[in-house]
């Protein structure tokens, strides 16, 4: 008999490496075979069903350009796509160009996680999973199935990886790559701060400290601040994206319209359960990023904020898409779950593949999956 406890805890390199390629394509395979058989099944067309949710705004904005409402989505995603659109010989949709480049973005970074198991030594202990399980629960994690569709997730999950790889073998590229996430997702610009705070720790003097810190700011702000040009331009207001998100979400800008997010949970007795489990995902990873503090302190508060914007959109009802990105969290907690007793891994894993199985499918059918 296994011992599943055991087997999830297990950290035997070329074992892990096997695990990890075979869960991968069975993550595959299981997530497209699901669509599959859900459009299938409901008559539904693949365009349709892979242009739900925001992949629907970046096929409009591939398509026609940014507008009002628009503006609050990110450019760097729906430019690559759009530049690949171009120069492909043949007319395909933009959802399935998107599904195709998120899901070969998604391998490459799994690549790197390969590489890096190779020799761990060189690396810090949060960036790759210490474990199998630290490894499942990230991969199916509610909402993983957004890094095979059309959306930000997974260039911005190769661009932050590649960021913190280079930190110390390259503080330039580093800060290029922080400045390319902060034109992914508004997340990039907690990211390109943490990437500074790394590069000066290998610096003794203070004044190299601030030289590398202010350098490595400038560089990935001014790749930031291409985004913010172009809405002067174009909109007469740099912060366009911000007048934006009126559109997209019904909470207040108020620091107290912000705190009662948090509480949702509380407050409505109208929340499916869904939203619940949302909320409760969302306070379990809030807590346990503590986690990351011993390991890395500009890591601990590049997650900790990544957290604190999540209910800036739309409540905690994001919770499981705005937090699948923030990888060291995920591998991390992961990793200390592994530690516990057979009885509840069994259940959680259980519960883990109920949810992800959800979302995967929700997606495809319109329904609320983030």
């Amino acid at each position: 008999m296994i011992n599943l406890k055991e087997f999830f805890q297990k950290n035997n390199n070329y074992y892990l490496k096997k695990y990890i390629i075979i869960l991968l394509i069975i993550y595959f395979l299981y997530h497209f075979s699901l669509w599959v058989l859900t459009i299938h099944s409901k008559d539904l067309t693949y365009q349709n069903a892979l242009s739900n949710w925001d992949a629907n705004w970046y096929n409009k904005i591939i398509l026609e350009g940014y507008n009002e409402k628009s503006i609050a989505f990110y450019p760097l995603y729906p430019f690559i796509i759009k530049v690949i659109s171009i120069l492909l010989p043949f007319q395909i949709p933009a959802q399935f160009i998107g599904t195709v480049f998120s899901s070969i973005l998604f391998i490459i970074f799994n690549i790197f996680i390969l590489k890096i198991i190779n020799n761990p030594e060189k690396h810090p202990e949060w960036l790759i999973p210490q474990t199998k399980y630290g490894y499942f629960f990230f991969l199916f994690a509610p909402s993983s199935y957004i890094f095979h569709s059309s959306h930000t997730e997974s260039l911005y999950l190769l661009l932050s990886f590649l960021a913190f790889y280079y930190v110390n073998k390259n503080w330039i590229l580093s800060s290029v790559l922080a400045g390319l996430c902060a034109l992914t997702k508004n997340q990039g610009i907690f990211l390109s701060i943490a990437i500074a705070c790394m590069i000066i720790n290998s610096h003794e003097l203070i004044s190299d400290k601030i030289k590398k810190f202010i350098l490595s700011g400038l560089i990935s702000f001014s790749i930031y601040s291409i985004f913010l040009i172009y809405q002067y331009i174009v909109f007469s207001n740099p912060f366009a994206f911000l007048d934006a998100q009126k559109y997209f979400t019904s909470l207040t800008l108020s620091f107290s319209g912000y705190l009662n997010s948090f509480f949702d949970i509380i407050r409505y007795k109208d929340l499916t359960r869904f939203s619940i489990y949302e909320s409760i995902y969302f306070y379990i990873l809030f807590i346990f990023n503590f986690l990351l503090f011993k390991k890395s302190k500009p890591v601990f508060f590049y997650s900790l904020f990544c957290l604190l914007i999540t209910p800036s959109v739309f409540s905690l009802m994001n919770a499981f898409r705005y937090t699948i990105f923030i990888f060291p969290l995920l591998f991390t907690l992961g990793d200390f779950l592994s530690k516990r007793n057979f009885i509840f891994l069994i259940l959680l894993t259980i519960f883990l593949i109920y949810l992800n199985h959800q979302m995967t499918r929700n997606y495809v059918l319109s329904r609320w999956s983030y």
